[in-house]
């Protein structure tokens, strides 16, 4: 319904803000309440992002196109999360 209502550029843009300072927080904090208030903003990210994301995906690509493209922007997300766990082993 956001989406619909704000459009999917501004729904996406949205959740990276939300994820940006759900990290700086993260980065900052010196308490376990704080830790949490961050934890649940980079957890409401995921909340506007997909629905967002994958709306904008549709909107972009011709029906024959979608699923090959939907597959990608999924394994992308995938790819994306196992970098940054090796990332941050190092």
């Amino acid at each position: 319904m956001l989406c619909d209502k704000f459009g999917t550029k501004k729904m996406i843009i949205f959740s990276q803000i939300l994820s940006c300072i759900g990290s700086l927080i993260a980065g900052f904090t010196q308490n376990p309440w704080m830790f949490i208030i961050a934890i649940s903003f980079l957890y409401l990210n995921t909340t506007f992002y997909h629905p967002a994301s994958y709306s904008y995906v549709t909107k972009e690509f011709k029906p024959g196109d979608r699923s090959k493209a939907l597959g990608i922007h999924g394994a992308g997300g995938t790819l994306g999360m196992a970098i940054g766990q090796l990332a941050s082993a190092y």
